[in-house]
């Protein structure tokens, strides 16, 4: 079913079920719109757990739409930059990227169309949702077999025809009655609300990489620990460029709960880095109340409510991707926020920023000497002297080497001194990060020549486990050691 049909059918489930279901008001302006006829009325963002929500799972993927892809052009991605100011302001600008709103599709209430400006990263995918889309992709595979010979454009319409289908698939679901959909709508009467849509995930793909893993399938199956010419052997030939993953870290927001906060300044590190195999992050203090902070905050449908203290974003721009990470600090514009530019607005200008372009910081020698350009330990003379000084004291301890850790994120002895690509790098392996963190600097260099899953950590572990669902989609089908050639 294509997204036009899909929409059309829920414009039409919702115009003749429904006369009003949002608030046109809201005092808070960011990223989230709901556009009310020709009145536009701003609020925050969403999210996507879907089949965590239970009774309300189908109605909030058919009213998120379908997902949309990070970067259409991907002439965006390059070339990377090569110095610690330009890499940093880089790093803004994909979170300013992943944050872009996208219209929801037409729901009608009364008289007004009202559409969801969504940030782009709130209509990506969850693990479960993998689940089906394989299972479909095998169920489709030998008819799309079968007119491989006569249509050379399949591969594009095979795709589009499997994300049609998962995007349209919940309004076929019994489960989804018009009492429940229109209920769901009713509940969405303020900005958490709307954000709550998707529920907390833990982990979000972009399209792009349900389809590379599907179709990479046999090889990860096939998957062995061994010397390989090939890059990343479990999964090639690589990720494609612009494909995309999120990992987040949602907080139970109560009148009761404290969140607590980590110092991340000079002094902080020099503290942390003068042993940084055993260091670790320790909170600084708690501040406020949950439901009183400046902070990205969400309402389920039950009215729990969450917030989200922190979030990687790991785009594939390069071979090793670009890794960037973000936390919630009630000093957001002290040293690793002191350089976010004005564009980026709440709730995400509430956050710190680190990011990690490769296993050494710099690429660029001239960035060592010129400090109008920026470079590991010279960033712009008077600009950003929080921030310059952050820099200082980690190119000291850690010389030569990216850093980019993650106070909420990275915990345990040696996680102060990682890098997210070192590690990153054992993806597949039989490793965990705990692992890795014993070996020398931590793991942050390069010691590998390829990696097995392309620093995919969840093609072979953790609750994403890409391989364990493969084989069970597989089994389902052709029974345990059944006839499995289904590419």
């Amino acid at each position: 079913m294509s997204m036009l049909i899909f929409y059309a059918i829920l414009e039409i489930l919702v115009h003749h079920g429904m006369a009003s279901a949002l608030s046109s008001t809201s005092p808070m302006a960011s990223s989230l719109q709901i556009l009310e006829g020709t009145q536009e009325v701003k609020n925050p963002r969403n999210q996507s757990d879907l089949l965590s929500l239970g009774r309300w799972a189908a109605a909030d993927r058919a009213i998120l739409g379908g997902p949309y892809t990070l970067y259409a052009n991907l002439s965006q991605l390059t070339p990377l930059p090569t110095t610690v100011v330009s890499r940093r302001q880089w790093a803004w600008n994909l979170l300013n990227d992943v944050v872009r709103t996208k219209l929801s599709p037409v729901h009608e209430f009364g008289s007004g169309q009202t559409r969801l400006a969504l940030p782009l990263w709130a209509t990506w995918y969850n693990q479960d949702e993998f689940s089906l889309f394989f299972g479909r992709y095998l169920d489709s595979a030998q008819a799309f077999a079968q007119s491989l010979a006569t249509d050379v454009n399949l591969k594009q319409k095979k795709f589009e025809s499997l994300f049609g289908w998962l995007n349209s698939r919940w309004l076929n679901l019994p489960s989804l009655t018009q009492e429940i959909f229109f209920n769901r709508l009713a509940k969405l009467k303020s900005e958490v609300d709307v954000l709550g849509l998707a529920g907390p995930a833990r982990i979000l793909f972009s399209p792009e990489v349900f389809t590379h893993v599907s179709e990479q399938a046999d090889d990860l199956m096939a998957c062995l620990d061994r010397d390989s010419e090939i890059f990343a052997p479990c999964l090639p030939p690589e990720f494609p460029s612009g494909a995309a993953v999120m990992k987040f870290f949602w907080r139970r927001a109560t009148v009761q709960t404290s969140v607590p906060y980590y110092d991340t300044s000079a002094s902080a590190l020099e503290l942390l880095l003068k042993s940084p195999a055993v260091s670790q992050w320790q909170p600084t203090g708690f501040t406020g109340h949950a439901g009183q902070l400046p902070i990205l905050k969400i309402r389920l449908p039950g009215g729990e409510e969450f917030q989200l203290l922190a979030f990687h974003i790991m785009v594939k721009a390069s071979r090793h991707w670009v890794w960037a990470s973000f936390w919630w600090s009630p000093k957001p514009d002290e040293d690793f926020g002191e350089d976010r530019p004005s564009s980026v607005s709440y709730p995400y200008n509430q956050y710190k920023m680190c990011a990690a372009f490769d296993f050494s910081q710099d690429t660029d020698p001239a960035g060592a000497t010129n400090p109008t350009s920026g470079d590991r330990a010279d960033l712009p003379v008077g600009g950003w002297p929080s921030l310059s000084a952050a820099q200082r004291v980690i190119q000291q301890h850690l010389p030569g080497s990216s850093w980019c850790s993650n106070p909420y994120l990275e915990e345990g002895p040696g996680n102060v001194a990682t890098n997210c690509v070192g590690c990153h790098q054992y993806a597949g392996k039989n490793l965990t990060s705990e692992d890795v963190l014993k070996f020398d600097f931590q793991g942050r260099p390069q010691a590998l020549k390829n990696s097995l899953t392309d620093y995919v950590w969840s093609a072979r572990s953790g609750s994403v486990h890409f391989q364990n669902r493969i084989r069970s989609a597989l089994d389902a089908r052709f029974g345990t050691g059944g006839d499995r050639a289904f590419k």
